[in-house]
């Protein structure tokens, strides 16, 4: 993945966990353990906390890097175990800008609604997206 790819997918992220205007600090972990596993910095992470608006959307061109992305971002909607409507639309926003079968991407979504609390299993997720 390129540098841009990675600092693309972190202000996803960023951007996702500040939609419902509350940052949780179990969603700040979960970024940051993602930036940590793509090899970013911590200036290079905070250059991207800083430029947020600047930093443009870029896929992967990979399809595996493509269902990670979108499964990092589900998951981090679902951490604070409260999906609002702005968090779900950026999850189907992202998973059209990555091509995604907009079927398999609705019915991910409707699987965190149709569970208590948003908390679906990854094992459940994964076989949806690959399925």
């Amino acid at each position: 993945m390129s540098n841009e790819e990675k600092r693309s997918h972190l202000a996803e992220l960023i951007k996702l966990a500040k939609a419902d205007d509350n940052i949780h600090p179990i969603e700040v972990a979960f970024i940051k353990k993602i930036a940590i596993k793509m090899g970013l910095s911590s200036d290079e992470f905070n250059e991207v906390v800083t430029n947020l608006e600047h930093i443009h959307f870029v896929a992967p061109k990979d399809d595996l890097q493509k269902l990670e992305q979108f499964s990092h971002k589900v998951i981090l909607m679902m951490t604070d175990q409260d999906a609002d409507a702005e968090e779900v639309a950026m999850c189907r926003e992202l998973g059209a800008k990555l091509g995604l079968d907009s079927a398999k991407v609705d019915k991910v979504l409707a699987a965190i609604e149709a569970h208590a609390k948003n908390t679906v299993p990854i094992e459940e997720l994964k076989a949806i997206l690959e399925g």
